[in-house]
């Protein structure tokens, strides 16, 4: 929500008990308390793989570099290592290809990222595997991965619950080929597939983490444990200080963002402006030029006239054309510069707001209020520069 003042943007903060496990705040909030952390992820492991998972251990927000200072490392949500003692059969009717991992990734993602979504995952893949395989041990003690990635939207377009996705022969499906490597991406609004009840209502629950979606016991428990952890006073102060630094971050975006852009634009405006104004009032002035000297030459004499008025005009016709110019070249330049100013601003704003995760239609709102646009033209303006790609 913006005021209608320039430069000036005003934020409206959930409340803290307004939030969903699919916002990354409580979930990471909830797996650095370790005992509810670890049973919370024991649950969703057992409900998403359709097995019986007894024991898990998890390091939350785990940090994997990249090979050197040069290149992109990476944060994990939730890493976890199952660690029951017995392993059990994977029920088919929950995902429909087999899971038996050692590892897990599981990522709650909000923000759209459909375009970036398979490279990411298999950096992420590339990058867990460097730091699980010590040196002259066995590629085949290599544990068994699995990213979970957790989704508000459809990545592929298809209306599936479940997508689990796996390396395999192209020319020959039936080939056998396990690098224990499996992506496992959840539509929490998929109506496709053969997913179990217990999925949807747990994927359901995790987008909307409300008591109206509390359907079983295990939901219930987890339900429980997110109340215990809204309700803890040090939670609603990491709660604001998140939000104020989060604030800070993005107001001083857009005004760069702003100051910048216009900047440029102005620069820019002019910098044209002036040339065509400086080109057309040597035209016109030689246009001018022409007609005096004609009118000239005609009452002292056609020859001597035309002569003399030909020069005099021309000459008149230069100074006056480059005066003229000059004035208009800058009133253009100005006018062309701050419309041209404005839309780089706009374009700044739209893609500040989409690096901070600001929603298409929050950002389409916060157009029409903040630059006074009505609705087609700030609609025409986010379709025109929304990037579709953390």
């Amino acid at each position: 929500m913006k005021n209608t003042q320039t430069n000036s943007t005003t934020y409206t903060q959930r409340p803290l008990e307004e939030l969903n496990l699919i916002d990354d705040f409580l979930f990471q909030q909830l797996l650095m308390q370790k005992e509810d952390g670890e049973e919370f992820c024991r649950i969703l492991l057992s409900t998403i793989l359709g097995k019986p998972i007894s024991k898990v251990r998890i390091i939350p927000q785990k940090n994997v570099l990249g090979i050197d200072t040069n290149h992109h490392g990476i944060r994990m949500d939730a890493y976890i290592e199952d660690i029951s003692e017995e392993t059990m059969g994977i029920g088919t009717e929950t995902l429909e290809a087999e899971v038996i991992s050692d590892i897990y990734d599981v990522e709650p993602n909000n923000t759209y990222e459909k375009k970036t979504l398979p490279k990411r995952m298999r950096y992420y893949h590339g990058l867990i595997d460097t730091q699980l395989l010590a040196t002259n041990i066995d590629y085949d003690k290599l544990p068994n991965v699995a990213i979970i990635i957790i989704l508000p939207y459809d990545p592929f377009g298809k209306n599936r619950m479940v997508y689990t996705i796996q390396n395999q022969c192209v020319e020959d499906s039936a080939v056998p080929y396990n690098d224990g490597a499996k992506k496992i991406f959840l539509y929490t609004k998929g109506t496709e597939g053969n997913p179990s009840q217990e999925l949807r209502d747990m994927l359901r629950y995790i987008e909307h983490t409300t008591t109206d979606n509390i359907t079983n016991q295990n939901i219930d428990t987890l339900h429980h444990i997110v109340e215990k952890i809204k309700s803890r006073k040090e939670v609603g102060i990491n709660y604001m200080k998140s939000w104020e630094l989060e604030k800070m971050h993005r107001e001083e975006g857009l005004a760069q963002g702003f100051k910048e852009g216009h900047k440029i634009g102005l620069e820019k405006g002019f910098e044209e402006g002036h040339e065509q104004g400086i080109e057309q009032g040597i035209k016109q002035g030689m246009q001018q030029g022409i007609q005096q000297g004609m009118q000239q030459g005609i009452q002292q004499g056609m020859q001597q006239g035309i002569q003399q008025g030909m020069q005099q005009g021309i000459q008149q016709g230069m100074q006056q054309g480059i005066q003229q110019g000059m004035q208009q070249g800058i009133q253009q330049g100005i006018q062309q510069g701050m419309a041209k100013g404005l839309e780089e601003g706009i374009i700044s704003f739209i893609r500040s707001c989409q690096n901070l995760n600001i929603s298409p239609n929050d950002t389409l709102n916060q157009l029409i209020q903040s630059y006074g646009l009505n609705h087609d033209i700030a609609k025409t303006y986010l379709e025109k520069y929304w990037k579709t790609t953390h």
